[in-house]
């Protein structure tokens, strides 16, 4: 199998295939930062008292941001692991 087909799969592919361990390190890690992001968001709406910098720098950005880096780690595609998952489509 060469590169050509791991470059051809489509984004529904390439989210089910699987993901090399730096990515998946990234992944979790936005994944953590989108919550703290939500959480921070959750709690100034139901009016608890923040510090004036934890909003300015865990609202909506850390939101937005983890979960760009998060979609982003997943649809990387550990090209060995996607050949071993497949090879025996082939035979």
């Amino acid at each position: 199998m060469n590169q050509n087909v791991i470059d051809s799969l489509s984004l529904i592919e390439r989210l089910g295939a699987p993901t090399p361990k730096l990515f998946k390190t990234i992944r979790n890690g936005g994944i953590l930062l989108g919550l703290l992001g939500g959480a921070i968001l959750g709690a100034e709406e139901q009016g608890i008292n923040l510090p004036a910098l934890v909003p300015f720098i865990g609202g909506k950005a850390s939101l937005i941001a983890g979960l760009i880096a998060s979609l982003t780690a997943q649809l990387a595609v550990d090209s060995e692991g996607y050949k071993k998952d497949h090879e025996l489509d082939n035979v």
